[in-house]
């Protein structure tokens, strides 16, 4: 990500800080989604999350979005479980940019 907007720390902080803090709604909006079985609400909200993980360079969190924006694209489903685990690592992403972010 540094080497994208060529080293400026601040731009990156202030990307990722504002990233992290707009996932939980997306999330609580995909789970939402996916009680309802709104399967097109699905795709849409993982399709975005694929292009934010990316954005930030969270690589195996973008993979797992891709992953499932083409199996939702294809017409399969996806699990709540997945749905709780993107939370999960989110959780860990923000834990380890912790000291980084403030």
């Amino acid at each position: 990500m540094l080497e994208q907007i060529e080293g400026e720390r601040g731009i990156a902080r202030m990307m990722l800080q504002s990233a992290i803090q707009g996932m939980p709604p997306y999330l609580d909006r995909l789970e939402q989604a996916f009680e309802r079985a709104d399967w097109k609400e699905v795709q849409r909200i993982t399709h975005t999350m694929k292009g934010l993980m990316f954005q930030i360079g969270a690589q195996r969190l973008a993979e797992q979005f891709k992953a499932a924006d083409l199996h939702l694209k294809a017409g399969e489903r996806i699990t709540l479980d997945e749905v709780r685990q993107w939370r999960r690592e989110l959780a860990d992403l923000v834990a380890a940019l912790g000291s980084w972010l403030d």
